[in-house]
């Protein structure tokens, strides 16, 4: 009989195994963490999905069991829905096994049904119960109080009324509990005695039994519980539930790698459940303490959705893959993928994701499996103490502490006496959260991130990482940051340190710069520089190259590299049996390999000239074809030279006065053998064009005389042909 909370464990066994005149331990039985009463005669034994999720790994465990029942399984916990998993797929494979049983009062009986019918015929039992009437009101809170303030305040007011019954209220978690009892200390009614008594899952069992026992006569108890009263329980006395409307959900954050509890507002179903806690014995009221128009969420997100998967994956993974089991809600292949590489790291599985050796360790300690890697390495070091105390406080609940003190000092015991810092044991776990320092206060996160925060060294682990949103996007601080030093690392990661000599663009000193790197897993541990003798030549001119490519360095292109760049490709267009070069992008790249050959810095790239390196793409031969086919002047019949210009859309222009042009014919000025089409830009004495033509003939003959006429009169002196 599987329930979700300790407590509905203890007190459900205690009260089944009173119905039949027994104490717990006979015929009835119990066992939650670190607490077992049970015996050869149990017959019906109350766990929570943790402890069953252990035992089912016993195959002589599962040979003697008749029945699994999931208790409030609308709950949704990974551990209950791995349990109910394994349970279907062996009735599936048609390996027998227990009959599977899922109760809830506010579950889609339809949605369940069509699962379960996986493994063949499903039956719904229905049970309407005896639930009184109830009526719910809602009581919206102040503006800016805490919850806290408004259930004491809503609390007052209803003991004003002189309540019949005890008062159930819900609040989000433990600070919230001891806040609303301390409001309520001086509440006083002249009819009745005031007790206002917590209830949560961190209490000893005779302090939730306190709770939970009817109050004397003469006394109102005002009962104030987190989520844990929600199902499962009785309190005989309550007839007036005042509701926070909010619970703690956990949900991973991987910036600390834990599970962390969130405030968040409960689900429509859980609402539902807090009401009918006024109406177990007798009709009662419910205050929300929200709009009736804030609607809840319908549900809550299953937590194998929300939480981190390593533990539950390291639990499954002694027998097959558990991505294989017929999941009620299967998990996101993200998830999955980062519990098994979080395990991996560990050493936990194997590449094939099957649980090795150390995994087996790992996953007998009742302890997250970081933790559980930290105590390993604890117990074949030294430092047993200090693992110890810093396991405990991570993973202690409730008033189990000393219990679980006492159950890792015995798996620890064959530890080396000896002393060993905390951070040397914690690195195999944390291998994922090494920061190194980058400056006074600043440490780089392994995601490449920075946050602020103080610490000795260079090296630490960033165990706790607070991220605050600002007007300027995200800051991180560091609030718990182990120190490390660097030969710890490559005492804890042997063969896994990866040294390189690295090259990068120092952009003040404008040069290549190296340095010999140590890096794990991608992380940059520490590094140091090297000498320029020592520097990988054909990496820094690629690296050079690639600057020139960007503009970071600029080349000396000018006039004279765009001239022979258009005259060059303009004679590999019309001479395509000659196979130039047209300078394309991987002709360039060659030429800026050839141009930083020999330099670290970008003045010795830029203090060059580039033609020269744009000649030796070619070979001479075609260097000379070039220079006769495209020439960068033609000789006029003056003796005048006239620049030409080649055009982007293939033509070449060539430019002189008019007088210049006196006695040229068409077919005297020929560009690639006549490939090439021509243009004449004719220029008035003072240089601007007057003309461009295509055909200099007729120039000659149909325009020229109009043309002279006008210039003679402007330039009289000039001596016109």
């Amino acid at each position: 009989m599987v329930e979700p909370r300790r407590l509905a464990v203890r007190t459900l066994a205690r009260w089944v195994a009173n119905g039949i005149g027994e104490e717990p331990g006979g015929r009835i039985g119990y066992q939650v963490r670190f607490d077992r009463k049970a015996s050869e005669r149990t017959k019906i034994l109350f766990l929570t999905p943790g402890v069953a999720l252990r035992l089912w790994s016993d195959p002589a465990v599962r040979a003697s069991v008749g029945a699994v029942v999931l208790d409030e399984f609308h709950e949704r916990g990974a551990e209950a829905d791995a349990l109910a998993a394994l349970v279907l797929r062996d009735r599936i494979a048609g390996r027998g096994g227990p009959s599977l049983w899922i109760l809830s009062a506010t579950i889609d009986t339809s949605t369940w049904k069509a699962w379960l019918s996986q493994a063949g015929p499903v039956e719904v039992l229905e049970s309407e119960g005896r639930l009184h009437p109830v009526v719910v009101s809602h009581h919206p809170p102040r503006a800016g109080s805490s919850i806290p303030d408004s259930v004491a305040l809503a609390v007052r007011e209803l003991v004003r009324t002189g309540p019949e019954g005890d008062i159930l209220c819900f609040v989000p978690g433990v600070g919230e509990i001891r806040r609303t009892i301390e409001l309520l200390s001086g509440l006083r009614h002249p009819s009745f005695e005031l007790r206002a008594l917590p209830l949560h899952a961190e209490l000893e069992p005779d302090e939730q039994d306190a709770a939970l026992r009817p109050a004397p006569p003469g006394c109102l108890n005002v009962v104030v519980a987190t989520n844990v009263a929600e199902t499962s329980l009785t309190l005989p006395g309550v007839r007036h539930v005042v509701d926070s409307g909010y619970v703690r959900s956990a949900r991973h954050d991987p910036l600390r790698g834990l599970d962390t509890l969130y405030t968040v507002r409960a689900s429509l179903r859980s609402a539902d459940q807090r009401a009918g806690r006024a109406g177990r014995v007798a009709a009662g009221t419910c205050w929300r303490l929200w709009q009736e128009t804030d609607l809840p969420p319908d549900d809550e997100t299953p937590e194998i959705l929300r939480l981190d998967l390593s533990p539950l994956w390291l639990q499954l993974s002694g027998r097959e893959d558990p991505s294989s089991l017929p999941w009620p809600s299967p998990p996101t292949a993200e998830r999955v993928a980062a519990a098994r590489g979080l395990l991996e790291r560990l050493g936990a599985l194997d590449a094939a994701g099957r649980r090795i050796e150390m995994g087996d360790h790992l996953s007998a300690l009742p302890v997250s499996p970081r933790t559980a890697r930290v105590l390993v390495e604890a117990r074949r070091l030294g430092g047993a103490v200090a693992a110890v105390d810093w396991a405990v406080r991570r993973e202690s609940r409730g008033g189990e502490g000393e219990r679980l003190r006492k159950a890792l000092r015995e798996f620890i015991r064959p530890a080396p006496v000896r002393e060993v810092p905390l951070g040397r044991l914690l690195l195999p776990a944390f291998s994922d959260r090494l920061a190194v320092r980058t400056e006074s206060d600043r440490w780089r996160l392994p995601d490449g991130r920075v946050a602020e925060g103080t610490g000795e060294g260079r090296i630490g682990l960033a165990l706790e990482v607070q991220e605050t949103a600002n007007s300027k996007g995200t800051s991180l601080k560091l609030r718990d940051l182990e120190p490390v030093e660097p030969q710890w690392v490559d005492d804890a990661f042997p063969g896994r340190i990866a040294n390189s000599l690295e090259i990068e663009w120092d952009s003040r000193s404008r040069r290549i710069v190296g340095r010999e790197v140590a890096r794990l897993e991608g992380l940059e541990l520490w590094s140091r520089s090297v000498d320029d003798n020592r520097l990988p030549r054909l990496q820094v001119e690629e690296r050079l190259a690639d600057l020139v490519e960007s503009g970071a360095i600029r080349w000396k292109w000018g006039q004279d590299e765009d001239d022979w760049v258009e005259r060059t490709r303009l004679v590999a267009k019309v001479f395509p049996e000659k196979r130039l070069s047209a300078f394309s992008d991987e002709d360039l790249a060659l030429v800026r390999s050839a141009l930083v050959e020999g330099c670290l810095a970008g003045a010795g790239v830029e203090g060059r000239e580039v033609l020269p390196f744009l000649r030796e793409v070619q070979g001479s031969e075609q260097i000379a074809f070039v220079e006769r086919m495209a020439p960068r002047q033609a000789t006029l019949a003056s003796g005048r030279k006239a620049r030409i210009a080649y055009q982007s859309d293939g033509t070449a222009l060539v430019s002189a006065r008019i007088g210049d042009f006196a006695g040229v014919k068409q077919d005297s000025i020929r560009i690639a053998q006549g490939r090439v089409p021509m243009l004449f830009e004719i220029l008035a004495p003072n240089h601007r064009p007057v003309q461009r033509t295509a055909d200099l003939d007729g120039f000659w003959e149909r325009s020229y005389p109009a043309i002279k006429a006008d210039l003679k009169r402007r330039y009289p002196r000039h001596p016109w042909p």
